[in-house]
C-alpha cells in the first residue's frame, strides 16, 4: 500500500535567516528556497505472524528532490507509533527496499503508523545543511495468523452438511489453538463461476468448530471464511465441491 504526499521540505530564505539569528550567529542550517528531500510516501506490506520472535516488515520510503541527493548524505529518523504512543524509530534509505523489525513488546498487534520523519541533508559541497521534519505518514498492520478448514462436507439428497474448523496462532502459546467465537461464514458458488454467495453463518464453539446443514438441491462449490479481529487476521478455506 502506498501513502500519499504531505508537503515539500522547502526552507525559505526568511526561515533560514530566522534559524541563523536563533542560533546566535552559529550559521544557517537551511538551503534557502530549495526542496531538499521530500518524503512522498511509504510502501509497506502487512505482516501475518505464525511463529514467535521479532519479524522484519518490508518498508520502502519514497523520496523526491530537486537536487542531486547522490551529492549529499541524507539522514532520516522515522518515528513509529501505536495509537498515540511512540513505540520505536528506524532509519530507511531513500527509495531503497528496507524493513522495520517488529517485536511483540512494541505495543503488541494492530496497526502501526510510520512518521513523522526527522530529515537531515548534508551536502558534499559548501551548501548549507538542511534540517527539517516531514509529516508524511504510512502504516503497517501486524496480526496473528488464522486458519479455516472444511474437514467434512457431505451431501444427503437435497441437503449439504458442512463442518468447519477455525484456529489462530496464539502468540504467547507459540502454537495454533482453537479459535473460540470466530465468526464463520459458509459460502457457495455455481460450478464454473467466480461469484460467491452467503449460505449460512455463526460463531465457532470453544473448540473452534461450527456445523451447518443447508438445503441445496444441486452440486455447488463450498468454502468457509472467517472475519478478522483487531489482533487476528481473517482466513478462508480451500474449496470443496458437493
Amino acid at each position: 500500500m502506498t501513502f500519499t504526499h504531505r508537503c515539500s521540505l522547502v526552507i525559505t530564505a526568511a526561515a533560514a535567516a530566522l534559524a541563523s539569528s536563533a542560533t546566535l550567529g552559529l550559521g544557517s542550517i537551511a538551503r534557502a528556497d530549495t526542496p531538499a528531500a521530500d518524503i512522498t510516501g511509504f510502501t509497506t506490506k502487512n505482516l501475518s505472524v505464525s511463529t514467535q520472535g521479532c519479524k522484519h516488515v518490508p518498508i520502502t520510503m519514497h523520496v523526491s528532490s530537486d537536487v542531486d541527493l547522490s551529492q549529499a548524505i541524507v539522514d532520516t529518523t522515522t518515528h513509529i507509533f501505536k495509537g498515540g504512543q511512540e513505540v520505536d524509530y528506524d532509519w530507511f534509505d531513500a527509495n531503497k527496499a528496507g524493513s522495520w523489525q517488529w517485536c511483540d513488546f512494541m505495543g503488541g498487534f494492530g496497526t502501526f503508523r510510520l512518521g513523522p520523519t526527522d530529515v537531515d541533508v548534508m551536502f558534499f559541497d559548501d551548501s548549507p545543511e538542511v534540517i527539517d521534519t516531514d509529516y508524511t505518514t504510512g502504516s503497517v498492520t501486524v496480526k496473528q495468523a488464522a486458519r479455516a478448514v472444511l474437514p467434512t462436507v457431505t451431501r444427503s439428497g437435497k441437503y449439504v452438511t458442512l463442518q468447519a474448523r477455525s484456529t489462530y496462532f496464539r502468540y504467547d502459546s507459540a502454537r495454533f489453538v482453537a479459535y473460540n467465537g470466530a465468526h464463520m461464514i459458509f459460502q457457495y458458488r455455481r460450478i464454473g463461476t467466480t461469484a460467491w454467495q452467503r449460505a449460512a453463518a455463526g460463531n465457532a464453539d470453544s473448540k473452534g468448530n461450527l456445523t451447518r446443514r443447508i438445503l441445496m438441491a444441486s452440486k455447488r462449490e463450498w468454502r468457509v471464511v472467517i472475519g478478522q479481529r483487531p489482533a487476528i487476521w481473517g482466513a478462508g478455506s480451500s474449496v470443496v465441491a458437493r
